[in-house]
C-alpha cells in the first residue's frame, strides 16, 4: 500500500491550497483552520508580530486547541502538515 507524504507548509505552497476548508472538518478543538494557516504564513514571512490576529479569534478555536490528532492533514487533499502548522503556531502564540 502506497502512502501518501506529508508536505511542509510554506507561504509558497499554501498558494496551491483550494481553500477547500476540508482541514476543518472533523477537528476537534473547531480551528479555523484556513484563518490561521494564513497568519502561519504571514509568521513565516514577517516574524512574531504577524501572531497578533491570532488574539482577535474567539477564546475556543485557537492553535492551543489542538490535539495534534492529524484529522486536518489526512482531510487535505494536498497532504499538508496542517498539524505541525497548528503546533508551531500554539508554541509561539504563548511565547508572545
Amino acid at each position: 500500500m502506497r502512502t501518501k507524504t506529508i508536505v511542509p507548509i510554506t507561504a509558497e505552497k499554501l498558494a496551491s491550497c483550494g481553500k477547500c476548508r476540508k482541514c476543518s472538518l472533523g477537528c476537534p478543538g473547531h480551528i479555523d483552520i484556513p484563518a490561521m494557516l494564513a497568519v502561519f504564513c504571514a509568521y513565516q514571512t514577517g516574524g512574531k508580530s504577524a501572531l497578533l490576529p491570532i488574539k482577535d479569534f474567539h477564546k475556543r478555536g485557537l492553535p492551543i486547541d489542538c490535539i495534534e490528532c492529524g484529522a486536518c492533514t489526512d482531510h487535505c487533499p494536498k497532504r499538508f502538515d496542517v498539524r505541525a502548522a497548528m503546533k508551531e503556531l500554539a508554541i509561539q502564540s504563548l511565547m508572545r
